[in-house]
């Protein structure tokens, strides 16, 4: 059901919301336009097939294994993408929208559901007693973002969140670490079902440490991005939006995560079953 609602939900919001961002001309003439635009374009492409690829591989996960956070978490994060690119253009849905946007960003900068999920991937629980301090961490931007909003006070509210952001953004570096540690650590298939997600992880953050050092070395400044900024910016983006669920859904089917491929047999096998004996029913 949360899987259907978030696809039916993202079909509507996202289509409608950064279909008037697609350009083909702005993709094959990017000096003549500005950097922002072409980033916009390739990371619009990218969130509409973000949200379905962490709906589905949640849904999965969801099913074969409720008590596994990971599957519920990729749900959380395909819906809050939704929520936080939704903007209606009028009408009574406008203050709704605005206050599930708003929430909506508290839980993906830094992303929340991401911080939680490399805590606990593959088996659904922490390395060890002492990544609690990280989850609580984790949880800071978001709780501090949501008080400042409620309670305003200039100029407290902007320290505030900086430095919630801050602690939340080392969460999930920590987050990284764990993730990291339980690949080093871990023998034979497990292995290999959490391979292709650190070569994720790693990958986002070697285009962030790129985008960073490039506006730094080359002096970016809005609106005039240099080409290597903008790409490594889209790559590290693509490597977290896509990245992750992909690892997630190889390891289901190739590396029997969860034993997928033993639920997918006996589906594949009732079902023909199914079909046989109906067919026989009738025909006789």
């Amino acid at each position: 059901m949360l899987w259907f609602a978030t696809i039916a939900f993202g079909a509507a919001i996202l289509l409608g919301s950064l279909e008037p961002r697609w350009s083909w001309y702005v993709l094959t003439h990017y000096f003549y336009r500005n950097p922002e635009q072409f980033s916009n374009v390739l990371t619009s492409g990218i969130l509409i097939a973000a949200v379905p690829a962490y709906a589905t591989v949640g849904a999965i996960v969801a099913s074969l294994r409720p008590k596994n956070g990971v599957g519920w978490l990729c749900l959380t994060l395909g819906l809050v993408a939704v929520l936080s690119s939704w903007q209606p253009t009028g009408g009574s849905l406008d203050d709704l929208a605005g206050v599930l946007s708003g929430l909506a960003w508290f839980l993906i900068a830094p992303p929340l559901a991401v911080t939680l999920m490399l805590l606990i991937y593959p088996d659904g629980r922490l390395p060890s007693h002492r990544w609690w301090l990280v989850v609580v961490m984790a949880l800071v931007s978001p709780l501090l973002g949501l008080l400042t909003e409620t309670l305003y006070a200039y100029p407290a509210p902007g320290l505030v969140q900086n430095v919630g952001l801050s602690v939340s953004f080392i969460a999930l570096l920590a987050s990284v670490v764990a993730i990291v540690l339980r690949w080093v650590r871990s023998r034979g298939r497990e292995r290999q079902q959490i391979k292709l997600l650190v070569y994720a992880v790693t990958g986002t953050a070697v285009a962030l440490i790129v985008a960073l050092a490039s506006s730094y070395i080359l002096g970016d400044i809005p609106g005039a991005q240099s080409p290597l900024s903008v790409l490594a910016s889209v790559v590290a983006f693509g490597a977290i939006a896509l990245g992750i669920p992909v690892a997630i859904g190889v390891a289901l089917l190739k590396y029997r995560l969860y034993d997928v491929d033993t639920v997918i047999n006996r589906t594949l096998v009732y079902g023909l079953l199914t079909v046989l004996l109906v067919l026989v029913y009738f025909g006789a």
